[in-house]
């Protein structure tokens, strides 16, 4: 989960945050703009009086009101306050949880999480392609265990990570997510990969609708947020970075992004924070890099001291498969609790990505078997989630049913 949960993983055409975007060009190329406004003609500059009456546009000083403020980096810088609040207790031995059995205020012992070569369905439209993720399980209420039925239960903080993002994920996250409320500036997005940029195309709400295209290029920033600068863009089927020229305009002052979840827009540039986007459970960590590789954006986590865990007291012994391993404290799935958690849940291929949907996973369990092991480790074996028929999907885990 943030590579998380087994691939950060993508299937909407890539382009991130999470429909086909055009960006502006290089700000060098700005110098040459007077000389073309001969041939911008009478519909862009139509279009522009049009954006700036609906904008209130009011010379160079409104241009710099309103510029919203870079995002917050919370999770994306790494370990926050809010974070070592809900760390503190995890970090205690299970021996001192052992010592007061019972007591909901007791320190909790740790819990991990290794996952390998998963799609982890986060909701049913946006899925993480998980290729490795390593990190720890936080319970985000010291009373309760984190339970696979309740993404909001925990979160994990990544110790190493490398995931994927379709452009498919991307149009997902910035519709259902980032862009999922009333009035929004941007809607009806879709997003694809095209070499080293992204493509975005949607609908620009100002006032009335404007179809768009906007292509991009991703980078890091030094606070972990994610940038996409514009390299073109096309209004109408109109040249955008010219329209917006003309106009003494940029993207921030037709876009009003107060209400975006993880996201902000400074001159031309859209800022998005990886943490915030994504849907629960909550990814804490840091991004060590970001790329496009063919139809996913790629993030690589910074690996912490506490990875050294894996391999040793984190040791899935499910060589050959795709997984995901949950070790130590406890951990709360259906109607069962289990306490010292040793729980292996296994894909039925050992190359292809194992389909995983959280929000479904009991009727996977359900449709799957189980072997307990010697040490009372559990170890599951479950069918991809887009192999289930009708009646696989119709079925309950519910026993007061049964």
């Amino acid at each position: 989960m943030a590579s998380i949960l087994n691939e950060l993983g993508p299937s909407y055409p890539p382009g991130p945050a999470i429909g086909d975007v055009a960006w502006l060009p290089p700000r060098h190329a700005r110098s040459s703009r007077s000389l073309s406004l001969a041939l911008a003609g009478g519909v862009p500059l139509s279009v522009a009086v049009m954006l700036i009456a609906f904008n209130g546009y009011a010379g160079p000083a409104a241009a710099s009101l309103g510029a919203p403020a870079t995002a917050p980096v919370a999770a994306s810088r790494g370990h926050t306050a809010s974070q070592s609040q809900t760390t503190a207790p995890s970090h205690q031995s299970a021996a001192a949880s052992s010592d007061a059995p019972g007591n909901s205020t007791a320190p909790a012992a740790r819990q991990w999480v290794d996952i390998h070569n998963v799609d982890l369905g986060v909701t049913d439209r946006v899925a993480i392609r998980v290729r490795t993720l390593h990190g720890e399980v936080l319970r985000t209420s010291p009373a309760r265990p984190a339970a696979l039925d309740d993404p909001h239960s925990f979160k994990i903080r990544v110790t190493s990570a490398t995931v994927g993002l379709t452009g498919t994920d991307l149009g997902a996250i910035l519709n259902t997510v980032v862009f999922a409320y009333p009035n929004a500036p941007l809607r009806d997005l879709q997003v694809r990969t095209d070499g080293d940029q992204i493509i975005e195309t949607g609908i620009l709400r100002k006032g009335v609708d404007l179809r768009f295209r906007l292509h991009g290029t991703l980078s890091l920033m030094p606070d972990g947020r994610i940038r996409i600068r514009p390299t073109a863009m096309r209004i109408l089927g109109i040249n955008g970075e010219k329209m917006l020229s003309v106009a003494g305009l940029h993207l921030d002052n037709i876009l009003d992004m107060k209400g975006a979840k993880g996201a902000t827009v400074k001159g031309d540039d859209l800022f998005l924070d990886p943490a915030l986007i994504l849907p629960p459970p909550e990814i804490d960590g840091r991004l060590a890099s970001i790329r496009i590789e063919g139809a996913e954006v790629v993030q690589d986590f910074v690996r912490s001291p506490d990875d050294s865990v894996f391999g040793r007291y984190v040791k899935s012994d499910t060589t050959g498969h795709n997984f995901i391993y949950f070790r130590g404290g406890e951990l709360r799935f259906g109607k069962l609790l289990m306490s010292d958690t040793d729980l292996r849940i296994l894909g039925p291929h050992s190359t292809s990505p194992f389909d995983v949907n959280l929000p479904h996973y009991s009727k996977q369990l359900v449709a799957g078997r189980s072997q307990t092991l010697a040490n009372q480790g559990l170890v599951v074996y479950m069918p991809d989630y887009a192999t289930l028929g009708r009646s696989d999907l119709g079925r309950t885990t519910d026993a007061s049913i049964k």
